[in-house]
């Protein structure tokens, strides 16, 4: 048996491996996590808490776009990305954005429910 036998690759090994190089570099990574996340609609718009404690205040951005909600920024120094569905009594206007004691609030504008006639 010849000991130039191929290496087969295992894609499970090879992540592993690349991922310890890239950590072993100090390369960061994004990632979604579980966020609790209440949403409550009221008479200024559809109010959206989520509690993320370590958020850096003046990283936080905010992108409303195509029924999705994208929040970016630094916690805990390395890099935070968050996607959540906007809801469907809201539309992707953001009114407010707030920060405070690691809850972040979105106040989204609220879509115009118009009443169609009865037909008699």
């Amino acid at each position: 048996m010849s000991d130039d036998r191929e290496r087969r690759s295992d894609p499970f090994l090879d992540f592993i491996i690349s991922l310890f190089s890239a950590i072993s570099h100090g390369i960061e990574f994004e990632s979604e996590e579980y966020i609790p996340t209440t949403v409550i609609e009221d008479n200024e718009g559809v109010r959206i808490y989520m509690d993320i404690p370590g958020l850096a205040k003046d990283s936080i951005e905010v992108l409303a776009k195509n029924d999705l909600l994208l929040i970016t920024g630094l916690r805990y120094n390395r890099k935070f990305r968050k996607t959540i569905k906007i809801p469907k009594t809201a539309t992707d206007k953001v009114l407010s954005v707030k920060y405070n004691n690691g809850v972040l609030e979105l106040v989204l504008q609220k879509r115009i429910r118009r009443k169609l006639p009865m037909p008699f």
